[in-house]
């Protein structure tokens, strides 16, 4: 008798069990990540005086994003190019995108084009393609026509 009411209950549990995920309405999607979005960052490095484009400095890219009323830079996420007419992009995938990013130029070519001091600025990203609301991507971003000037070195 003991082994018959264990079997009657392997059975309704079975069937209940495979009732009731079967009868959701709406599946349920564990996610476990972070929120994330793609940008896009297209600029120019010219000349202060003559607005003429500089070739050969580097451009680097950090993460910036807003903390206790002010825009922080996070020095451990960088991404770094060299231009060759003077222009730029950054492109990519970033989890908890702050709408920031900050671009340091550096002349390191020495007397090649010219010697220059270094730059830095803030960009602030716009959203350009919001997303549907689905999962943790929160959509593209981007800044176009980044314009940094460099100032020429002084002779001593």
């Amino acid at each position: 008798m003991r082994s018959f009411f264990i079997k009657l209950s392997k059975a309704v549990l079975a069937l209940f069990g495979v009732t009731v995920f079967t009868a959701c309405p709406v599946p349920v999607v564990a996610m476990y990540a972070t929120p994330y979005s793609d940008y896009e960052i297209k600029g120019k490095v010219v000349d202060e005086i003559t607005k003429e484009p500089v070739k050969g400095v580097r451009v680097i890219r950090s993460k910036a994003y807003p903390s206790e009323g002010q825009i922080k830079v996070d020095e451990n996420d960088k991404d770094t190019l060299y231009t060759n007419d003077g222009t730029f992009m950054f492109s990519g995938t970033e989890d908890t995108f702050g709408g920031y990013s900050h671009i340091k130029v550096e002349d390191i070519d020495s007397l090649e084009n010219g010697l220059y001091e270094s730059n830095e600025v803030l960009v602030e990203l716009t959203q350009a393609k919001r997303p549907k609301p689905d999962g943790w991507y929160q959509g593209f971003y981007q800044a176009d026509n980044v314009m940094v000037e460099l100032t020429p070195k002084k002779s001593e």
